[in-house]
């Protein structure tokens, strides 16, 4: 249940806003049967949670082209949850129950002055501040194990593991842009120039207490590591980018070059850090590049429209993937840091056309993007179940997991949507996306490509018992996933689905509208294959149909103005 309440007021010369929500829920439904406490459980685990949110906003008009704006934002998140489908990697673990709390608090302040005469037509300086946290706490119960409490070897032995997880981050930035149109000649210029930086720090530390039911004692050490401990050391990144266009229009074409400059430096707070048997050397990094673009749009007429553009594009490696650290030689995975990660790049070129017709619009856009030390996150070292000995990460664990490049990645899709005004008070509107994605170094599959995906819109407007009355047919639709780099994980393919919504909205009064939701009509079992991928749901591991997404569902809201 959501709760949201909005109050607003002003004049010519302030202006402010006040929204505050409170939502509380349960776990959403899927298509699983079996329930019970294993790992094959495909029913949700069961959760409550609530969250409550607050914007505030405030405009003021001091003078003739100038304006400031106030913006508060706080959202809270709470989650409780009984983890009734346990891990086969932790076979002593009988029971569970998790919390967790998340909190986002942000402040931000900009100016913006449209002087009547002068160098700039608009200028636009902002700041703001955002704090984030988040810790999560598990208590799990382990039966039938050792005395140093063992996640996988017998005994007999019962324990308490509380585990505590405690990740904050800090955002500061700031930016200025200038905006100045002009004329020379026969070319007319609308030139846009600014520049922006923010610093991003973050640290985060897990605490766990050992209590042994059975010998009654207390301890913090658990599989060779010794609590509290860093997963990596404390740090911060700061990013500087500079940016320049000129969008030169001459008739009917428009040409847009454009140049981006970017600095990114990662400091950590530590020299080295030391997890478990682990040590591992925290990293500094420089990364500077120029990113040049160059677009043009042709209109041919006021209905027709083509446009291109090719973009060099820059992602420098963040904090995480440089220095990150877990490693769990209970559950034997973990995840290393690469030092040695390189600035991912890419060239883009798309073409499309826009077409507005009689009573809607069409759009169809096709790209092509090739990627030099793309970065991604891999399974880079893996024992094979039921191996004798474990070889990876110095024959500590089976798995091990780290952001690397990809050497040379190609991605390529098109996506066509459009919208029409029918006869008789009908509309309706439509997309489809595909995209295709090769690692071309190693003839391998790109995994993070999803499926293609459709989308189909019917709608009525019209009026019942003289109330508006608005009515909408949806089909969402995805084909099945069939190109999978199956070399390290033979991950569970996802089928192809289609699924139909139905949703209604009436105006009761014209400060009050009742809106209706019937979701997943035919109770279509189905899967998101970004879920799969995240998870890394393998085609023999027990319950996939808990990864599945909602069946038939029904949502109603009410809303009223004042």
């Amino acid at each position: 249940m959501q709760n949201t309440a909005y109050f607003a007021g002003g004049n010519d010369t302030v202006e402010a806003l006040l929204a505050l929500t409170r939502r509380t829920g349960s776990e959403l439904d899927n298509r699983g049967e079996t329930d019970g406490s294993s790992a094959g459980r495909e029913q949700p685990n069961p959760q409550d949670n609530r969250s409550r949110g607050t914007l505030a906003r405030l405009v003021v008009k001091p003078a003739t082209g100038h304006r400031l704006r106030f913006t508060y934002e706080d959202r809270h998140q709470h989650t409780d949850s009984e983890l009734l489908r346990l891990s086969t990697s932790l076979p002593r673990v009988s029971a569970a129950d998790g919390s967790e709390d998340a909190r986002r608090e942000r402040f931000s302040v900009d100016w913006e002055w449209k002087p009547t005469a002068g160098l700039v037509d608009r200028l636009l300086l902002s700041a703001y501040h955002q704090s984030a946290a988040n810790q999560t706490y598990t208590l799990q119960k382990r039966s039938a194990t050792t005395s140093g409490c063992s996640g996988t070897s017998s005994g007999s032995n019962t324990c308490l593991v509380d585990m505590n997880f405690d990740f904050r981050q800090q955002t500061t930035g700031v930016g200025l842009q200038l905006e100045k149109g002009l004329n020379t000649g026969a070319l007319d210029h609308f030139i846009v120039v600014g520049a922006d930086w923010r610093r991003h720090e973050l640290a985060e530390i897990r605490d766990y207490t050992i209590t042994n039911q059975t010998t009654g004692s207390v301890g913090k050490t658990l599989a060779g590591d010794t609590y509290p401990l860093r997963d990596f050391a404390p740090g911060e990144s700061d990013s500087l980018g500079l940016f320049a266009q000129d969008e030169i229009g001459i008739g009917r074409l428009s040409l847009t070059p454009g140049l981006r400059l970017d600095s990114v430096k990662l400091r950590p707070d530590a020299i080295s850090k030391t997890i478990g048997t682990q040590t591992f050397s925290a990293s500094s990094q420089d990364h500077s590049a120029a990113s040049p673009k160059l677009a043009a749009v042709w209109r041919h007429s006021p209905a027709t429209s083509f446009y291109g553009q090719v973009v060099r594009g820059f992602r420098a490696p963040n904090y995480e993937e440089v220095n990150g650290l877990f490693y769990n030689a209970a559950q034997n995975y973990a995840s290393l840091p690469n030092p040695n990660l390189k600035p991912e790049t890419s060239t883009g070129m798309e073409v499309g056309t826009r077409f507005k017709l009689a009573g809607g619009n069409l759009q169809l856009a096709l790209y092509n993007n090739k990627y030099s030390n793309f970065i991604s996150n891999e399974l880079v070292c893996s024992t094979p179940s039921g191996a004798s000995a474990p070889a990876c990460l110095g024959n500590a664990v089976r798995s091990v997991y780290q952001s690397i490049n990809l050497a040379s990645v190609r991605i390529r899709g098109a996506e066509l949507r459009g919208q029409w005004a029918l006869p008789h008070g009908f509309r309706s509107a439509g997309a489809i996306a595909w995209a295709d994605g090769d690692v071309t170094s190693a003839g391998q599959p790109l995994n993070t490509v999803d499926p293609a995906r459709l989308y189909l819109n019917l709608g009525w407007d019209g009026h019942a018992a003289s109330h508006p009355l608005a009515v909408d047919a949806r089909l969402r639709a995805a084909r099945k996933k069939d190109q999978v780099d199956r070399s390290e994980v033979d991950y569970f393919r996802t089928p192809g689905y289609a699924v139909l919504d139905l949703s209604a909205s009436l105006q009761l009064h014209r400060n009050a509208r009742l809106n209706l939701a019937l979701n997943n009509l035919f109770d279509k079992k189905y899967w998101l294959w970004s879920d799969i991928r995240q998870v890394g749901l393998s085609s023999t591991d027990a319950g996939p149909a808990f990864f599945t997404q909602p069946g038939r569902n029904l949502s109603a809201s009410l809303q009223l103005d004042f």
